[in-house]
């Protein structure tokens, strides 16, 4: 990949990739606080030694990073609702 098109990668796909890289080597998330500030550093390394100033998309990744190995809490109820109102036809008959 150039420069270029790493420095307008997302920032979820570094995250993504440091979290499958985590996973693989140490299984679950990062609990404790040295384990998450070991995360933002492996995500920080993911920035280019070529570059010049620091890529945006990579601080971004680092400044998120809380959003990758945070407790995703959704109720049963909101997946079922959102689930019938992408799959509702007109006039709506089938919303919760």
């Amino acid at each position: 990949m150039s420069d270029k098109d790493h420095s307008h990668t997302p920032y979820v796909v570094f995250l993504l990739h440091a979290m499958a890289a985590w996973r693989a080597n140490k299984g679950g998330l990062p609990k404790a606080f040295a384990e998450k500030k070991a995360f933002k550093a492996e995500v920080e390394h993911m920035q280019r030694p070529t570059a010049k100033e620091k890529e945006l998309n990579v601080q971004e990744a680092v400044t998120n990073a809380y959003r990758a190995y945070g407790e995703n809490n959704i109720s049963l109820y909101i997946t079922a609702s959102t689930a019938a109102r992408v799959h509702c036809k007109w006039p709506f008959t089938n919303l919760l």
